[in-house]
């Protein structure tokens, strides 16, 4: 511990060292009395004024406020691994909990302390600290600790605002204070429910290639995640054939019947039962849980607004099932699904992206795929003299997936020729759909930042298949 002088009192402020090895077990220490009977609350307050951590009159308690909400944020998301299922009877399902009661007096200090200044309004985040330091910049692995907190924090506000709007004549105003809040849920609500679909530990052939490779946060989930690839995942796990999965997407495209984070629909009880019972059933149960058709129980219903162009879902679709098709190459019914999509971007207004899709799996797939099994080493491996027969068979099964695959890439070439064909003869209305596709863009961009609470995840153009579009106009140039 590092004693910190206080200029007007004689008594110091008790601050606690950076490193995690020392600090940890004395917050689990100081903090342990919330978790327990309603009478070890006075434990904590008191040993919380002996550290100097209480001095509400001193000129630095907006410091010291910091730093206890910084200390108990660092106590909830890090001192509980593994508990988490407690973590929650204690601080929400608890009826006026230690935690609960401590959080109100520490916002009740807070708002009596700004209203002899100002009024508390929209602009006013109350547990700052622990709304932008810890909930905000939480580490992946402690998503579910952050939704706890950021629940249990909402509720205290809630709490003391109600009564302090009564009493002090609309100088509070619950709902405005509330809503940094409730935005911030509704983002963490969304990030557990893709992480429940798409993310797991463990390996399984069928969804391999449909499955995040790390968890989220919210800082990777705006710009370092492709939204699209993620949407396209969620809905391969669900379906794989085109045509019912466009019906989805149209259905999705209809404000009137989204769940988007501006609708009211995001918070009706069934809702929030459907992610609640996902919450409480093994990884084996979940995905056979989570796999029905229904607008409520997808990623897309909740992101409508990246929902913009059929061809764009459609690309990704096909990129999947290419990849995981070049994972598993002895099965040929996720080659047929690929070749299905590919088909099916023809049919879409996509601009350039169908022939840049069909160049990459070309390029990176499929012949990749013939070199390996024509000059690799399968091919010095097939003759054995201790055993024919096998060797005969195994010859015979080659020879049937190499005239399979053979077929499947004469196909994504002639599809190639086909976009080509149609570029050329369409050169003009293509530049017309790439301008209106480019304001397009413009004019989602620009609402997202007007009403970025509305839209989150904000929308941004597909990187993915920009680049795949450079590469191929830098071989056409070739």
């Amino acid at each position: 511990m590092v004693n910190k002088k206080n200029k007007k009192k004689k008594n110091c402020t008790i601050v606690f060292k950076d490193s995690y090895r020392t600090r940890r077990p004395l917050l689990q220490h100081l903090f342990r009395p919330l978790l327990h009977d309603t009478f070890s609350y006075v434990t904590l307050t008191n040993a919380l004024e002996e550290m100097g951590l209480l001095n509400d009159d001193d000129d630095d308690s907006k410091n010291e406020d910091a730093l206890l909400e910084s200390y108990f944020s660092e106590w909830y998301l890090h001192c509980h691994t593994g508990r988490v299922s407690n973590l929650a009877k204690v601080s929400l399902l608890r009826v006026n909990s230690n935690i609960a009661r401590w959080l109100k007096a520490r916002v009740a200090a807070s708002v009596d302390a700004r209203l002899e200044k100002e009024h508390v309004g929209k602009d006013t985040v109350l547990l700052s600290t622990v709304y932008h330091d810890w909930i905000q910049n939480c580490e992946p692995q402690h998503l579910t600790e952050a939704f706890l907190l950021a629940a249990t924090c909402r509720d205290a506000i809630s709490g003391v605002c109600q009564k302090r709007e009564v009493r002090t004549y609309g100088r509070v105003y619950n709902q405005n204070v509330l809503q940094p809040w409730e935005t911030l849920l509704k983002r963490l609500r969304l990030l557990m429910f893709v992480q429940l679909r798409l993310y797991t530990t463990t390996s399984d052939e069928n969804n391999d290639a449909f499955r995040l490779e790390a968890p989220l946060s919210l800082q990777n989930c705006e710009k370092e995640l492709n939204w699209n690839r993620i949407v396209a995942q969620d809905e391969l796990r669900a379906s794989a054939v085109h045509e019912e999965l466009v019906a989805l997407e149209q259905q999705c495209s209809n404000n009137d019947n989204n769940n988007s984070n501006d609708n009211a629909t995001t918070d009706v009880v069934a809702v929030w039962r459907h992610m609640q019972q996902a919450c409480t059933i093994s990884e084996e149960e979940r995905a056979e849980y989570l796999v029905e058709l229904e607008l409520t129980q997808t990623i897309l219903g909740y992101v409508p607004h990246y929902y913009q162009d059929s061809a764009v879902l459609c690309a990704h679709r096909t990129m999947l099932l290419f990849q995981k098709f070049k994972q598993y190459p002895q099965r040929l019914d996720l080659l047929q699904q690929a070749l299905s999509h590919c088909r099916a971007l023809s049919t879409l207004s996509g601009g350039d992206y169908a022939l840049s899709v069909r160049y990459a799996m070309w390029q990176t797939m499929l012949r990749p795929l013939f070199q390996e099994y024509l000059f690799g080493e399968q091919q010095q491996q097939q003759h054995n003299p201790d055993n024919e027969d096998d060797d005969e068979e195994d010859q015979q099964s080659n020879n049937s997936w190499i005239q399979t695959v053979g077929k499947a890439a004469l196909i994504v070439l002639n599809l190639m020729e086909q976009s080509m064909n149609d570029d050329a003869d369409n050169n003009n209305n293509q530049k017309k759909d790439d301008a209106a596709n480019k304001k397009r863009l413009s004019d989602t961009a620009t609402n997202n930042n007007n009403d970025d609470n509305n839209n989150w995840p904000p929308f941004q153009p597909d990187q993915t298949l920009q680049l795949l579009s450079q590469k191929l106009r830098q071989v056409q140039l070739h």
